[in-house]
């Protein structure tokens, strides 16, 4: 007697096997390619958040940090070892230089953010120092950072970074090693490094080679003028300190102390043109009382609370110093840039090193910048006011064609619905 069951699977479609075959084959394209982007980005390692064994240390100079600055610099963080850290805004990003030839020994990295705001400087320096063993750290704090509500933070890149702890970590490792940006990151950096480009940040995240578009005194009238009416114009409306960014600020505090580094709060330089359109424009407080005395309050508070800590110190570089009131050149001249500024806003390295060289006690080469800046504490920032009140009244006078320039500028704004956009920093 014989069964009449079958054993035999039955027979697939020639549309069945056909769509099998295509399946396998796509499979197959798409795990290669995911598997040459994963070799060719942990290799190059183009934003340095994934570094590995086989990494190649050659391309750390032509890392295109400027296309993911909140992955990029905290992928210094990740990919190197580092004794001190600056944080801050483009302010810092532009002018501190940390291979300034007096750091001898020390490895010093620049993880400032172009547009940054305290509430992305804060978690930068927790996230170093939770990362490294710092001995330094200096946080750049723009006063009109501390009493404007705005940041960029949402769009700036932040939310794809290390940085954000909400963040899925596991979809953030897998876009580091497989993803497309980080693809052409890495094309860039292998192009840059066959052509032997220099790329715009030194592999110590700073701004070394900054490319600025424009005159300076055309960028001051568009930029940066624009920029300090449309600050007025919001302290005018609401003048307070924002709890947000009063948080991020004492977690820059707490963070020092906690760590147990030294920790210098630096009030970063502006051009006397863009001091001076505060008072001219009637801020309620142009001389931004109200946040240095808080920044010196807190440093004091922390420092009483943790005597055993290097104390938290304040230097303030915001006043009309004669380094501070250099000229841009004419409209018509389109050749001479200022030696000490990029624009209204941001100093250039060459005051960027005199600062660094006054803050850590280093011979300061330039004679013009031996009394720059100013150490505060609660026994001196009283005495602030009134020199930049005096330091306004000498700048009108001494400085005549450009204050006549900066209130024509403010003028037009002030009376123009158009101010410039949120950050207008490069």
């Amino acid at each position: 007697m014989t069964s009449s069951t079958s054993s035999s699977k039955p027979r697939r479609s020639p549309l069945e096997r056909s769509f099998r075959r295509y399946a396998i084959g796509l499979a197959a394209t798409l795990g290669t390619l995911m598997a040459i982007f994963g070799i060719v980005n942990t290799r190059v390692n183009p934003i340095g958040v994934t570094p590995t064994p086989w990494t190649d240390t050659a391309y750390r100079d032509y890392r295109p940090i400027y296309r993911a600055q909140r992955s990029a610099k905290p992928g210094l963080i990740r990919s190197e070892k580092w004794d001190a850290v600056f944080v801050g805004s483009s302010r810092v990003d532009y002018a501190l230089d940390p291979s300034n030839p007096h750091w001898g020994d020390m490895r010093v990295a620049n993880l400032a953010f172009v547009a940054g705001t305290l509430p992305e400087s804060a978690p930068m320096l927790k996230y170093a120092a939770d990362h490294q063993n710092l001995k330094l750290a200096i946080a750049g704090i723009d006063l009109y950072d501390l009493s404007n509500d705005s940041s960029l933070i949402a769009n700036s890149g932040f939310s794809e970074s290390p940085l954000n702890p909400e963040g899925d970590p596991i979809e953030r490792e897998l876009r580091y090693i497989f993803g497309y940006t980080s693809v052409q990151s890495s094309y860039h950096a292998i192009l840059d490094r066959a052509h032997h480009t220099l790329v715009e940040y030194s592999a110590n995240g700073f701004r070394l080679r900054p490319k600025i578009r424009g005159e300076q005194r055309k960028r001051m009238e568009t930029d940066s003028l624009p920029q300090a009416i449309r600050y007025i114009r919001q302290r005018q409306a609401v003048h307070k300190i924002f709890p947000a960014k009063l948080a991020a600020l004492q977690t820059i505090i707490d963070t020092a102390k906690s760590k147990g580094f030294r920790l210098i709060l630096m009030i970063p330089p502006s051009n006397g043109i863009f001091q001076a359109t505060y008072f001219y424009s009637n801020d309620p407080d142009p001389a931004f009382d109200m946040e240095r005395e808080l920044i010196v309050k807190l440093a004091a508070e922390a420092n009483a609370a943790h005597p055993g800590t290097p104390p938290v110190e304040v230097w303030d570089f915001y006043d009309f110093h004669p380094l501070n009131c250099e000229s841009p050149a004419p409209l018509e001249d389109k050749e001479t840039k200022m030696k000490y500024w990029l624009d209204g806003t941001h100093a250039s390295k060459v005051l960027g090193d005199i600062m660094l060289a006054r803050m850590m006690g280093w011979p300061v080469d330039d004679p013009l910048g031996a009394d720059y800046g100013m150490r505060l504490t609660p026994d001196n920032v009283g005495q602030r006011p009134e020199q930049i009140r005096a330091g306004y009244e000498k700048y009108r006078t001494e400085h005549p064609e450009d204050f006549k320039f900066m209130t024509e500028v403010a003028d037009k704004y002030r009376n123009s619905n158009t101010t410039a956009p949120a950050e207008a920093e490069e």
